[in-house]
């Protein structure tokens, strides 16, 4: 008699397993990177053009760590890198403004949200290159019903104007 009052507790917990209305969530964190020729920036000053004596500052990004948190109704990702300057013979504010974004895209490649971040980073003391950690929490909802981020994308990149764009082209380091 035990035997079958276990084997039916067993039976119930199936039907009751198998009309559960959310399946599992396949956990894939979207990627998360540097845009490849956006990830430099070169700040010229007003007058003097694209000399070298005119540079008030270059900046590159670096050093990226991600992980991603799976919520109820999507994924938070918490990644952090290194934004690192360097002072040019142009400078005479002593501090460095760089524009970077953070997208987030679909599979396809569609941009579904971006957020334009300013940071400032002084050269304290006189020093010639500086860091600073940044910190980004993009959250990304579901989609669809079964929560699989694969495609998606974090990207984080300078915001460049079309001559710094040139600049990175025919000066790539």
């Amino acid at each position: 008699m035990r035997g079958i009052a276990i084997v039916m507790t067993l039976l119930a917990g199936l039907v009751v397993a198998s009309c559960s209305s959310a399946p599992p969530r396949a956990e894939v964190c979207p990627v998360v990177s540097f845009i490849d020729g956006l990830d430099k920036v070169t700040v010229f000053g007003e007058q003097g053009g694209a000399d070298l004596a005119n540079v008030l500052y270059s900046a590159e990004v670096t050093q990226l760590a991600a992980v991603c948190t799976f919520k109820r109704n999507g994924a938070e990702v918490a990644a952090e890198f290194l934004l690192i300057a360097d002072r040019g013979l142009g400078d005479r504010e002593r501090i460095a403004r760089p524009t970077y974004f953070v997208a987030i895209t679909d599979p396809e490649g569609n941009v579904m949200a971006k957020e334009i971040f300013e940071a400032a980073i002084p050269f304290n003391d006189n020093r010639r290159r500086v860091g600073r950690k940044e910190e980004i929490e993009p959250f990304i909802p579901y989609q669809g019903p079964d929560g699989d981020f694969t495609g998606y994308r974090v990207l984080i990149g300078f915001q460049l104007t079309p001559e710094q764009v040139d600049f990175n082209k025919r000066y790539r380091r």
